[in-house]
């Protein structure tokens, strides 16, 4: 097996120019979201009514800290040689732990390890100075401490490591008092704020860096393991949303980030810049521009089976709010399924099981051989987007061959420069 994935330094170039690409296009996506209706957002996207408040009264509030999961082509990949059309946007990730360690410490950890130059080194002191940026920029409370806070306590190893990182790498850089990390279990949402619990009783929150999926919180789906303790209203969207609103509380990663980890956005679009390129504009939400920038970054996403079905000859089936590879179905053109994740072991997979879905392109992935025994694992590499758009952290995550990457089976690989 390998200990550290070597590339050039064109392939670490290259992805971070296509992350920047796309961060401009989720951008530009999020104020035309802004101008549609409810009963578009609600009908099209299964957006929640809860959603709809903020993203109109925080619109103005641009996407931040997000992950982009990044298909590489594969014949690229094999020769070494990159350029703007090698990637292709699989979906994005608002404030995901999971994969922030091991792009950033873990791999330097390892490149160090094995004597080989880190593609993320320093690379984390500007990530956090773009979120401090953000933060002064957009809070209505800059000068308040900034929380860190996590789901809860017993979560995976590299979630609380990855927002340990985070809250450190803050507090080295604008000292102790500048951030403090928190779980959800002691933040107490009611409707003249949110506090956090402490020895001397309760402190004020108002500024939330927040990683608790927020289709969750909209669902209310079962206070032992998703809501914040001590909520006695509808929902802790609800709670959230009014206290948004008032200026009341500032939540990082914005509305606009949540909305765009949304799939539906990536069919959107791409039905969009499809109907745009084939009838000279007619009806079309998109400009010319934005439409060549759908077409090079997005693969081929359908809101429907029948769509993908009809173009496509093999193609996934992937929940709107899927997470971590859960519930994701394979198929061939005649709509016989070749794989699913959908199994016993995802807590989930009921809950996304009856979500909306989205069907997008399969993009035949690099594989990596095995050292030694024959075998080959398929490639999914990953890159951080700071607060401000920069790329940061790029990552790689393998999976068996044939396989979708999942929490489960998705490993993570250290990635070096020759």
């Amino acid at each position: 097996m390998h200990d550290v994935l070597v590339l050039p330094e064109s392939f670490y170039f290259e992805i971070r120019a296509f992350a920047r690409r796309t961060w401009e296009l989720l951008t530009d996506a999020t104020r035309l979201l802004a101008s549609l209706d409810e009963e578009d957002l609600v009908d099209e996207f299964d957006i929640p009514r809860d959603y709809y408040p903020q993203i109109l009264g925080l619109q103005h509030i641009p996407p931040a800290d997000m992950r982009l999961d990044i298909a590489v082509r594969q014949e690229d990949f094999e020769q070494l040689r990159f350029n703007p059309q090698s990637f292709k946007l699989l979906e994005v990730n608002a404030a995901t732990p999971s994969f922030f360690w091991e792009s950033f410490e873990g791999n330097r950890l390892l490149c160090d390890r094995f004597a080989c130059c880190c593609p993320n080194s320093d690379l984390l002191i500007p990530h956090t100075q773009d979120l401090k940026d953000y933060v002064d920029r957009y809070s209505k409370h800059p000068d308040k401490k900034l929380y860190f806070s996590f789901p809860y306590f017993g979560e995976n190893q590299e979630d609380i490591l990855s927002f340990d990182l985070r809250c450190g790498a803050y507090q080295r850089q604008f000292g102790d008092q500048a951030a403090a990390f928190v779980y959800s279990d002691d933040l107490v949402f009611t409707e003249q704020g949110v506090f956090v619990r402490t020895d001397q009783g309760q402190e004020r929150v108002y500024n939330l860096f927040m990683h608790h999926p927020s289709e969750w919180a909209i669902a209310d789906r079962g206070i032992q393991r998703n809501d914040p303790a001590g909520l006695h209203t509808d929902t802790p969207w609800q709670t959230m949303t009014d206290l948004l609103l008032q200026n009341e509380l500032n939540k990082f990663p914005p509305i606009t980030a949540d909305v765009l980890q949304n799939k539906a956005v990536l069919a959107f679009l791409y039905t969009q810049a499809v109907g745009d390129a084939s009838a000279s504009g007619g009806g079309s939400r998109l400009d010319s521009t934005t439409t060549a920038s759908v077409l090079s970054i997005i693969p081929p996403t359908y809101f429907y089976f029948e769509d993908a079905q009809e173009s496509l000859q093999d193609f996934w089936e992937k929940p709107i709010y899927g997470r971590e590879g859960a519930g994701v179905v394979r198929f061939n053109q005649a709509g016989e399924e070749l794989f699913s994740t959908y199994a016993e072991k995802f807590e989930d997979w009921d809950w996304y099981h009856d979500m909306n879905a989205v069907f997008q392109a399969h993009q035949e992935p690099p594989q990596l051989q095995y050292q030694g025994d024959g075998g080959s694992l398929d490639l999914m590499f990953t890159v951080y987007l700071s607060a401000l758009g920069r790329p940061t952290g790029v990552g790689c995550r393998p999976t068996a061959t044939g396989k979708a990457v999942d929490t489960f089976e998705g490993l993570w690989l250290a990635l070096g420069i020759v």
